[in-house]
């Protein structure tokens, strides 16, 4: 197995780059984790205004029916025409927007000129006095705007039924009409289940459940609960100026958190969808998934990088040293570049590397030989001229191992000059040859 260099001088590097990386995922992951969270929370904003926007409708309908059932009858009423007249226009008006406009509607009703006229034939009880009644006195509160009657819960069909009524233009008579609630139901329970919502509802302004994907909870009234969702949401809402509605808040029951997306509608009115915080941000967990596999990831590539560098610069130490220890062997020891035509000095004689220094400025090939002659014996020089020809060492050295020629220096000393491949590069040139003298009989000494 290959030991593995770890110089402690390199640590503290190669954590600062691991907080650099890490500080930089980390900022980018904030950024993009924010902008998610704030697409998400649009998102359900964006669906809460598409269900609104059919809730209005749906009472919009009911208001211009009463609006112009309003006017007709004022009409009628400056031309004298008498209650049976009016109630002809109740019946055919009820029977047309039954048919056509809405099969919620159940009719036009109310009190003209003192008495009680129903258009689907509805004869009240002898003791029903309709001016005592909330369609009536609503509608004379409103002064001729359209008054939206608090809805109440018929206990024998379970639906949730509201009055929508105008006063007329002579001041006494009002007419009305009763809406069931049964479309706003519906249009709550595909809501819950189309926008993936956990409840959808509609309260009015005293908190009365209108309409709620769970039917169990039609007819409450969230103001007056003491326990349950709907009591934390009534008091959020109860608690928030009109003029400074929220988007959304945020709710805890039973040991989870949920977000209320909540727009407001007519006279109080709210339409409200309820996500717990695990459905609304689940598709978050992805994020944080991507994020530390990413930091894993790229800690162990700088880990990985870290431990080749530590290992590449051990091997090159070992190297160092082993060159090191040939070295001591050699008087004088050069690594050179063929490539480059340059040279390391490794090891050497005193008058070797004063005369290596004083010609530093020349290449490794002038260098080698500028040096051999002034340390060479005359009767050698022409052979140590011809070794060191760089040109012939690639097919000199083709099949060998090292290659050596003996001479005297000019201390007399018996000398033996080598060359040793040390590397070829891809196209099988030689790059690198090690460059040694040994003095293998010093005379001199």
């Amino acid at each position: 197995m290959r030991r593995i260099y770890i110089d402690k001088r390199s640590i503290p590097l190669f954590l600062l780059s691991v907080f650099i990386i890490v500080t930089l995922i980390g900022v980018n992951f904030g950024v993009l984790h924010n902008k998610t969270r704030e697409n998400l929370i649009a998102t359900r904003e964006n669906q809460v205004l598409q269900g609104v926007a059919q809730v209005n409708y749906y009472f919009q309908e009911s208001k211009d029916s009463v609006k112009r059932a309003a006017y007709t009858i004022s009409m009628m009423q400056e031309r004298g025409a008498s209650d049976a007249e009016i109630l002809q226009f109740l019946e055919q008006e009820s029977d047309v927007y039954t048919q056509t406009v809405n099969k919620d509607f159940t009719g036009f009703y109310g009190s003209f000129n003192g008495h009680y006229l129903d258009g689907i034939g509805w004869v009240p009880d002898a003791d029903y006095v309709a001016e005592e009644r909330p369609w009536y006195m609503d509608a004379l509160d409103a002064q001729g705007e359209i008054a939206l009657v608090s809805p109440y819960l018929d206990s024998q069909t379970g639906t949730v039924m509201m009055s929508i009524s105008q006063l007329l233009q002579d001041g006494t008579s009002v007419v009305s009409l009763d809406l069931s609630m049964d479309g706003l139901q519906t249009l709550a329970e595909e809501c819950a289940v189309q926008f993936v919502w956990n409840d959808a509802l509609i309260l009015d302004q005293d908190g009365f459940v209108v309409a709620h994907s769970d039917r169990d909870e039609l007819g409450k009234v969230y103001d007056e609960e003491t326990d349950g969702i709907g009591c934390l949401i009534a008091a959020e809402l109860n608690s928030t100026p009109e003029e400074q509605e929220r988007a959304y808040f945020e709710v805890d029951y039973a040991g989870k958190s949920y977000f209320v997306f909540s727009s407001a509608l007519n006279d109080g009115w709210h339409a409200l969808a309820i996500v717990d915080e695990n459905r609304l941000f689940g598709s978050l967990r992805w994020i944080y998934v991507i994020f530390f596999v990413t930091l894993l990831v790229i800690i162990a590539v700088i880990a990985y990088v870290f431990l080749k560098i530590q290992q590449k610069q051990g091997q090159t130490e070992d190297l160092n040293r082993q060159i090191q220890a040939v070295a001591n062997i050699y008087a004088a020891v050069r690594l050179i570049d063929l490539k480059e035509d340059s040279f390391t000095m490794i090891n050497g004689r005193d008058e070797d590397m004063q005369m290596l220094l004083s010609n530093k400025h020349m290449h490794a090939q002038n260098a080698l030989r500028v040096t051999m002659d002034a340390m060479t014996d005359i009767r050698f020089k022409k052979a140590i001229f011809d070794f060191t020809n760089f040109s012939t060492l690639q097919e000199r050295l083709s099949d060998k191992n090292t290659i050596i020629r003996e001479y005297i220096d000019i201390n007399n000393d018996r000398c033996r000059a080598r060359f040793v491949p040390v590397e070829y590069d891809e196209t099988g040139t030689l790059h690198y040859v090690m460059w040694m003298v040994e003095i293998t009989d010093n005379r001199s000494a």
